[in-house]
């Protein structure tokens, strides 16, 4: 698994992390260069924030569709998915 050449900032909720199944999910993206933070006193410029009142977070099921979405906005064109 490579490195990410375009890498996110990602704050979640920790109710997104319901087993381990999920935290393998956040191990992955890490590994892939994402910075994921579970949610800090600190705020600070994320591209993502993930938790249950969040639009389409309500699962990190979505998460995959959100990092193609953030990414097409702050990249400002599509990104193969990695």
């Amino acid at each position: 698994m490579g490195k990410s050449s375009k890498p996110l900032r990602i704050l979640l909720s920790p109710n997104c992390i319901k087993d381990d199944e999920d935290q393998a999910i956040i191990d992955k993206l890490q590994a892939q260069g994402h910075t994921i933070d579970i949610v800090v006193a600190d705020p600070k410029p994320y591209d993502i924030v993930g938790g249950p009142e969040c639009f389409r977070m309500f699962d990190l099921k979505y998460l995959k569709m959100a990092i193609e979405g953030a990414r097409k906005v702050k990249y400002k064109k599509g990104v193969k998915d990695e």
